[in-house]
């Protein structure tokens, strides 16, 4: 149940809508099997693995597994039987073959081919907070948050996925505390790594590892021409991790915490004790987080819409 890497999100229910209901939307797409005529599929899996559920409920988190199957077809595979029926066609027609219909050619080998390519699966935890409408997944990878975007709206339709937007850009306030412009909060210290980008070059960068964020040589960079991409924080001397622009976490490592876990515990009874630990302790830790970045934006309020048909 430990997250190296985490994006919050905010999934709002339709009034109305209670926990069972997420939990009953997920059933509709459970991950079963990559269809061989296709490259990509995903779904939703227990965290144990039980066949029936998708879902695991411990108290106010309610824990899945996100699964994206892929067919891996290596490129040299497809381009090497490309060129081999290619050399055998122009041998028997006696002319060289287009563009157009070797491209064609390529999309049908694609096709052939794919039953047979391997099956990689990616499993992704997701938690889902009741109370605070919260949604906790274990990547910062865009593609794959599409993904679950996709299938929540096809499990729950009328459930709203939302990014969380704070007051304060992250890297502007990492920047504001590293250069001692405004106080690093008490729960917050400094890594050490981050990355410092060229304001007028952006393949210009330059990484700092093995030493503390907060050092000279970083600020008197900060002072002339560079800007701060991600860096390295630790928060209440408990979890270390990389805090990005987009507010995403990877590389989380646990520096305090320790697993009391009696030998004679199933594995049912382990994942729910350390759920019970870990999952309070990932919603303080983005709460803090986002009162650091002096909260999250509210959504405007909604105006009320004018009259469309005048009374007789």
């Amino acid at each position: 149940m430990w997250l190296k890497s985490m994006q919050v999100l905010k999934y709002t229910a339709p009034t109305g809508k209670t926990p069972e209901d997420y939990v009953t939307g997920l059933a509709k797409q459970p991950l079963q099997s990559c269809p061989t005529t296709v490259a990509q599929a995903y779904g939703w899996s227990h965290p144990l693995g039980l066949e029936d559920e998708v879902v695991l409920t411990v108290g106010d988190f309610h824990i899945s597994h996100f699964v994206v199957a892929k067919r891996i077809l290596p490129p040299n595979v497809i381009k090497q039987t490309l060129q081999d029926k290619v050399a055998m066609l122009e041998k028997q027609q006696g002319y060289a073959m287009g563009k157009r219909e070797q491209r064609k050619m390529q999309d049908e080998i694609h096709f052939e081919l794919l039953p047979k390519a391997f099956v990689e699966k990616k499993s992704y935890i997701v938690l889902w907070q009741h109370s605070t409408q919260k949604l906790f997944v274990a990547t910062n990878q865009a593609s794959v948050i599409d993904l679950i975007g996709q299938s929540m709206a096809y499990c729950n339709p009328g459930w709203q996925l939302k990014h969380i937007e704070p007051n304060k850009a992250v890297d502007r306030q990492l920047t504001a505390w590293l250069m001692q412009k405004l106080p690093l909060p008490a729960k917050l210290s400094w890594g050490d790594a981050c990355e410092l980008q060229d304001r007028s070059n952006k393949f210009c960068k330059i990484r700092f590892s093995g030493s503390d964020v907060n050092s000279e040589d970083v600020r008197r960079h900060l002072q002339e021409s560079m800007t701060l991409n991600h860096a390295a924080v630790v928060w209440d001397n408990t979890c270390r991790f990389v805090w990005h622009a987009n507010t995403g976490l990877s590389q989380i490592k646990y520096l305090d915490i320790e697993k009391d876990h009696d030998s004679s515990m199933s594995e049912q009874e382990r994942l729910i004790a350390d759920i019970s630990l870990l999952a309070p302790l990932y919603a303080r830790m983005h709460e803090d987080l986002m009162d650091a970045l002096e909260g999250v934006k509210q959504a405007p309020a909604a105006k009320p819409m004018p009259e469309l048909v005048e009374s007789f």
